[in-house]
């Protein structure tokens, strides 16, 4: 259950982010080339001052428990293609 709640959550947050990054193209239509290149210096200078690490999501024990509904009866079975190496 708190996976899949951190799974909406974060599917929640990528659409909000789309949704501003398609604001944000919408209002740089109207700035001028000098105005686009200083707010692009400036985004730079932001992300590279950003003092919080990028850090991959943590994986969550029994995160994925449930999720395989159906298995078929011959998963454990050799398969014919390694016949020549048996």
């Amino acid at each position: 259950m708190f996976c899949e709640f951190n799974l909406n959550l974060e599917k929640q947050m990528k659409k909000q982010a789309n949704n501003g990054y398609k604001e944000i193209l919408d209002l740089a239509k109207h700035l001028s080339i000098k105005e686009k290149r200083k707010l692009v210096r400036d985004i730079n200078r932001e992300l590279e001052a950003s003092s919080e690490p990028i850090h991959p999501r943590e994986n969550i024990f029994g995160c994925m428990k449930g999720l395989v509904i159906y298995m078929g009866e011959d998963f454990n079975a050799p398969l014919d293609d390694f016949k020549d190496y048996m």
